[in-house]
This record gives structure tokens, sequence and C-alpha cells, in this order.
């Protein structure tokens, strides 16, 4: 995010991307959590 203030504003393609790499980091912990309980439901 090497942008300066403008990497702050909503718009900005810097913000965007920035939502999208929190997006990953709060999904992926309930993607495994599924993985598993499946992989419990099999055995």
């Amino acid at each position: 995010l090497h942008t300066g203030a403008r990497g702050y504003m909503k718009s900005h393609r810097a913000q965007r991307r920035m939502r999208e790499a929190y997006f990953v980091g709060i999904v992926t912990p309930a993607t495994k959590q599924l993985r598993k309980m499946l992989a419990e439901m099999a055995t």
C-alpha cells in the first residue's frame, strides 16, 4: 500500500485489495473448520 494518502480513499484500488485480503483472512479459518468437521463425519 505504497500509494500515500490516496490509498486511504474508499474507492482507491489499494483499499479494494486490502478489503479482499481481510476477507480471505476471515473466511480461511471457517473453511478449515468445515473440512475438519466433514472429515470427522466421514470416520
